[in-house]
This record gives C-alpha cells, structure tokens and sequence, in this order.
C-alpha cells in the first residue's frame, strides 16, 4: 500500500493520489474477491485479493508457481534465489547465489539505473527505486489505517496465508 502510493506519486503516468487516505481508500477496495465491486470501487488492476487467490487457485489446480516477498528477499536474499533457480530448474552454489544477490541488490540495481539515466539523458530511476526497505507501512500509515488494512485482506484472504507462502 504504502510503496504503491509513492510509485503513484513520482510516476507521472498514473494519477496522483491526493492523499495516503484517499489512495488507501481506493487500494483497500481490492480486498474484495468479488470482481464486481473491485470493478465498480476502481480498485488499482481489479483488486489485490482477487489477484492473490487467483495464484492460490492456480497452483491447488496443479499449477507450478513460485513466489517471492520483497520481505523474504531483503532479509535472506541467497535462499531466495536459490529457491528461485531451484524452481526454473539450475542448481546453484553459495558462490553463484552469493553473486547474484549482489548484482540484484537493490543498492546495485539503483545505481545502474541512475548511470544509465545518466547517458540518456533524463531522470527515471527514482520512479522505481525508492529507499529500498521493508516497513514503511508501519512509520508511514497511522494505526487506524493500518488495522483498517489489515481488517480489509483478513477476511478473504486469512484463511489462504498458509497456503500462499507455501507457493
């Protein structure tokens, strides 16, 4: 929610939000799985619930699916990649991981966009990198808000936590 609000901001090929709230408001409409009321409440590409149990659904069905966290990436970013190698079908070292983690990093991967930004000529690269942290929505949403969001995907989606980091 929160990272999505500030991409909102700086990209200027979305509209700006008016505000956290009333972006949260819109955003908090996609906790809904029924696509008729994501539709009509304009929730940001059909709605956010929806969107997770579809994935769920895919992968019960037989579906091969692999997910990642931003979270689980930034806190053991060698046993994420691994796992991902792992699913597209390579073996990989603690070397090889190890390298790839540097070279996706985001502090790699900002620094590359803002050199190419360079000999282009014009500035995109703080579009899409930010700070490059976890926990915003804590320092940055109000306590009323974050129970609200909270409150909003638990209801759809509790019961599909396990199973969806399970993918």
């Amino acid at each position: 929610l929160v990272s999505y609000y500030h991409f909102s901001i700086t990209n200027p090929a979305l509209v700006t939000p008016e505000s956290l709230e009333a972006f949260a408001a819109q955003f908090l409409t996609g906790a809904s799985t029924d696509r008729s009321i994501t539709y009509e409440g304009r929730a940001p590409f059909g709605g956010l619930a929806d969107h997770y149990l579809r994935y769920v659904e895919a992968a019960r069905s037989g579906r091969n699916i692999h997910l990642m966290s931003y979270e689980r990436l930034t806190a053991s970013p060698q046993e994420e990649i691994t796992r991902l190698a792992k699913f597209l079908g390579k073996e990989i070292g603690s070397s090889e991981a190890a390298s790839i983690a540097e070279q996706s990093s985001f502090k790699s991967m900002k620094a590359e966009a803002e050199e190419k930004d360079k000999e282009a000529g014009f500035a995109s690269a703080h579009i899409f990198y930010r700070k490059g942290e976890t926990g915003s929505a804590e320092k940055e949403l109000p306590p009323e808000l974050a129970e609200k969001a909270s409150k909003a995907f638990e209801e759809p989606l509790g019961h599909l936590a396990k199973d969806f980091w399970k993918l």
